[in-house]
């Protein structure tokens, strides 16, 4: 299933109320949470460039090669950068 969560548009010549705003804020801090993840992931060039094989299974199992990679890197405690704020929580493949 799929769920597609657009941000609220500012009426013509209206304002947005309190609650809009604070959800449009949530969005975007989601959003761009996501984005940085993509890019983390995308580091691999198997990832990002096009894969020229057959095999449909080997795109899927590189992916999840890449995504396994880039928490290892986000969790590791050798970082240089710090934990706070962390944009990867607990991701669960079966």
């Amino acid at each position: 299933n799929l769920t597609v969560i657009l941000p609220h548009k500012k009426p013509y010549r209206d304002e947005l109320t309190l609650e809009q705003k604070q959800q449009n804020t949530k969005h975007s801090q989601n959003r761009v949470c996501n984005e940085h993840t993509m890019k983390g992931i995308k580091r691999m060039r198997i990832v990002k460039d096009l894969l020229r094989l057959n095999v449909f299974n080997y795109a899927d199992s590189s992916f999840i090669n890449a995504c396994a990679l880039h928490n290892f890197r986000v969790k590791s405690p050798m970082r240089a950068y710090s934990r706070a704020n962390s944009h990867v929580s607990k991701i669960i493949f079966n």
